[in-house]
């Protein structure tokens, strides 16, 4: 069995996140949303992967290599302009010989989500789950185990079965694939969706997680789940009086000073700084090279790599992105917002600060719930945000 991996697109309603970097590369549970995906393909024995690159393609062949280290085979074909799923797969039409998985890049999955694939009973198929936002996916009838219908992100629908976007294919369908996509029809559920009279496809409900990060605050929410480890791996320097509770990792080359106490899961990474009397609560992941100051406090938060958090900062259900520096005495706290995103309202009831890559905050700098600040941002000393900053501007 062979897998192609999509991940060509710009995941562009994850801004800021995905200005600096492609959706695939952001990282969940301190690991690239795409690992999560290769390590159950791995799982399932299926060791022979296209993927499919098109924005910052380099990032993510650098970071998956050949795939040598992880007893795989690698190989990349290039998306040139993003044209819908159904032409970044047909990008791959060399490597697709035989029945194949095709896979998005993007997505939170395990082992059990391929597997149930691989066991349906018929050529063609489709993997399903349950969802609450049914609005954002394809919604998906069946009869029996055939895929009758598949309507595209309805506005208005009370079904909660919707298409992760995993399929097992057979070669035969490729033609038709090839056939839309001269007709403009460039997605893969849509061209399906067209044909489902000619193509006997089984639906197959998932009994594996499958998560995926449409917007920013979707990550805050999937942490936590992607952090499933049991026990305590301690693998830095822990000084006298830190105190551990629950699951926590500590990466390697990490310092937890004295005074600090941090309860899981919490997963901390390599080369970090850490306190002394900082407070970590559960479902924070903090990356590499990150360095906490004395004092502060950090709950159910995202915080990327080589990050400098200053003494007596809060952050709650926030998020903060790699290269950026929290002087003093900053407060991201959370709680019920209305968050502007493309010109819609998304209402949540417990969300923090969204903070992009490179910023610059000043001592005692406050951001109100639900604020979105962009790439390479610099807030003054003592400013309040309470609307979103678009990337490269300045806050007094």
């Amino acid at each position: 069995m062979k897998a192609v991996i999509l991940a060509a697109g710009h995941g562009t309603r994850l801004w800021p996140l995905s200005e600096s970097m492609p959706k695939v590369l952001i990282s969940i549970g301190n690991r690239p949303i795409i690992d999560y995906v290769v390590d159950a393909l791995v799982a399932n024995s299926i060791k022979d992967i296209a993927v499919v690159v098109g924005y910052h393609k380099e990032a993510i062949m650098t970071h998956l290599g050949d795939g040598s280290q992880r007893g795989i085979k690698i190989t990349y074909y290039q998306q040139n302009r993003p044209l819908g799923t159904a032409h970044a797969l047909l990008c791959a039409r060399p490597f697709l010989d035989e029945p194949f998985l095709v896979v998005p890049g993007d997505n939170l999955i395990d082992r059990q989500v391929v597997k149930d694939a691989l066991e349906a009973s018929s050529g063609n198929v489709l993997v399903l789950t349950r969802s609450n936002m049914s609005s954002e996916y394809g919604v998906v009838t069946t009869h029996g185990k055939r895929v009758v219908n598949i309507m595209e992100k309805p506005k208005n629908s009370s079904a909660n079965v919707i298409s992760t976007g995993i399929y097992l294919l057979q070669p035969e369908i490729l033609p038709m694939l090839e056939m839309e996509l001269s007709q403009g029809i460039n997605g893969i559920s849509s061209a399906v969706a067209k044909n489902l009279e000619r193509i006997d496809l089984e639906g197959v409900m998932t009994r594996g997680e499958w998560r995926d990060a449409i917007y920013p605050w979707d990550i805050l929410h999937m942490n936590s789940r992607a952090m499933d480890f049991r026990g305590q791996t301690v693998l830095g320097n822990l000084e006298e009086g830190v105190t551990l509770k629950g699951p926590v990792h500590i990466g390697k080359g990490t310092r937890i000073r004295s005074g600090c106490y941090i309860e899981g899961p919490v997963h901390i990474g390599e080369g970090c700084d850490i306190g002394p009397f900082v407070s970590v609560f559960p479902g924070t992941s903090i990356g590499n090279e990150v360095q906490v100051d004395p004092y502060s406090l950090i709950s159910g938060s995202v915080v990327y790599d080589a990050v400098s958090v200053g003494s007596h900062c809060h952050l709650s259900r926030s998020l903060v992105g790699r290269n950026t520096t929290l002087s003093s005495s900053c407060h991201m706290d959370s709680g019920p917002a209305q968050i502007v995103s493309g010109g819609n309202l998304f209402p949540q009831e417990d969300i923090g600060a969204i903070i992009g890559p490179g910023s610059h905050f000043e001592a005692g700098v406050t951001v109100r719930p639900g604020i979105m600040v962009g790439n390479g941002c610099r807030v003054h000393a003592g400013a309040t945000l309470r609307e979103n900053l678009r990337s490269r501007t300045e806050a007094f």
